[in-house]
């Protein structure tokens, strides 16, 4: 696909959540960064820092950020993790691992609190792999997840992150704010993942010889059914399957609502036929 579409990389939030579960004496540029955030008035909004130090304190921690959300004003936080991570054991919080899958699940209900609202910045190595959480049958862990796709070194961070939050909240655009943060960060929109999704989903299973397939498949079906009667009924049941295999509106609003909380969608099945088109 060699279209594109422009996605809303505006966001809200109204307080940053610096969850650390790093040991103590790996702490040194956490305590520098969360300084320099909360220095001068840096930030239009309180940033935070919750250290951790079990798997278990991170749930709870998550857990009453969902509370909030829902119940305390409406808090709408950025979540931002701080703590190790291994592709194949989770995220590390004091000394244990707490697997992707939970991690995804525990901030899917955080972001449903918000109504799709929640960002999420994975400061921790192979944080990309919270995108195993995601699934287009249930809602979305997040509205954007900044993650990580390999190890990154300490400095790094230190000399990235703090600009990036700069830009964030000065220009307003996740767009302009990733800049800032190099190669090696994958920025994640759940608005993206579904629109890419239904578009590949559209032009290979719903366009060309692979449609003309799934129809003549269903006729026969219809036929063996209709085989008694007359012939005008196997011309209705063709026109109703033309008509049902056809991309429509129904298709988007199907996984939109559940998938992105219930927030607005911003492309309609116009834009997508276009894109595969």
């Amino acid at each position: 696909m060699t279209k594109s579409f422009v996605f809303d990389s505006s966001f809200g939030a109204n307080a940053l959540f610096w969850l650390c579960g790093l040991a103590e004496d790996e702490r040194g540029p956490t305590r520098r960064m969360v300084e320099d955030l909360q220095g001068h008035d840096r930030l239009p909004i309180p940033v935070r820092q919750i250290n951790l130090h079990s798997p278990d304190e991170m749930i709870l921690a998550l857990q009453d950020l969902r509370n909030m959300a829902a119940y305390n004003g409406g808090v709408r936080p950025i979540v931002h993790l701080d703590m190790h991570g291994s592709p194949s054991e989770g995220i590390k919080v004091g000394t244990g691992f707490l697997d992707w899958e939970t991690l995804g699940n525990a901030l899917r209900d955080l972001n449903i609190a918000t109504g799709n609202k929640l960002l999420v910045v994975g400061g921790v190595c192979h944080s990309l792999s919270t995108i195993r959480s995601l699934d287009l049958h249930s809602a979305s862990p997040f509205y954007a997840l900044i993650a990580l796709e390999g190890e990154v070194l300490t400095g790094m961070l230190e000399d990235r992150v703090v600009p990036f939050y700069d830009t964030l909240f000065k220009t307003a655009s996740l767009d302009q704010a990733v800049a800032q943060l190099g190669e090696l960060f994958r920025y994640v929109h759940c608005e993206k993942v579904l629109f890419t999704v239904l578009a590949r989903y559209i032009k290979k299973g719903l366009k060309g010889r692979t449609l003309e397939e799934r129809r003549e498949r269903l006729l026969t079906e219809v036929f063996l059914g209709h085989r008694n009667e007359m012939p005008d009924a196997l011309k209705l049941a063709r026109a109703k399957i033309k008509s049902g295999l056809k991309p429509s509106q129904d298709l988007v609003d199907r996984y939109a609502g559940s998938f992105l909380c219930n927030r607005p969608c911003s492309f309609s099945i116009e834009d997508l036929l276009n894109m595969v088109s």
